[in-house]
């Protein structure tokens, strides 16, 4: 928001008004209509020329990751690529009220109906995290890093 102030057009953000963010590293951005074959093949490039630190996000979907099929992308990943570090990182919610764990960003707990006290966790710089959704949150991300959050493109495994 800040560099949209001072540099109006010129500062290149993700986000609007007063949720921007930046795409970290050299990364493509979270909302990238590409392929995770694309996606791969782009930001491979850069892993041999940052070796002080790389990382590739596999931001997964909602439904539950076939372990067969996510130890075929890891091989893959691993054998044919020069993709360096990577992580698979799926969304969690959680029900303040009745304690329900889910998959997925929920704004509903499916078990009470609870709406205002749904927590969302997900991966940010490296670890997952309580993003501050929840009515009763205690903490969570600012702004544009929420709005990062929901513009992830999110990868079904096949």
């Amino acid at each position: 928001t800040l560099d949209k102030k001072q540099f109006k057009d010129q500062a290149i953000v993700q986000g609007d008004g007063n949720a921007n963010y930046y795409t970290n590293s050299s990364h493509v951005p979270v909302d990238t209509g590409l392929s995770l074959i694309e996606k791969i093949k782009i930001e491979e490039q850069y892993h041999s020329l940052t070796p002080g630190g790389h990382i590739f996000h596999a931001f997964m979907g909602e439904s539950y990751s076939d372990p067969d099929s996510l130890m075929s992308l890891t091989d893959k990943i691993a054998r044919k690529s020069d993709i360096g570090f990577w992580a698979y990182s799926s969304a969690l919610s959680f029900c303040l009220k009745c304690k329900t764990l889910m998959k997925g960003l929920n704004n509903v707990c499916p078990t009470c109906g609870e709406k205002e006290d749904v927590e969302w966790y997900d991966r940010i710089t490296g670890y997952v995290q309580q993003v501050g959704r929840a009515k009763s949150a205690s903490g969570g991300w600012n702004p544009g890093k929420r709005q990062e959050l929901i513009d992830r493109r999110r990868f079904e495994d096949n």
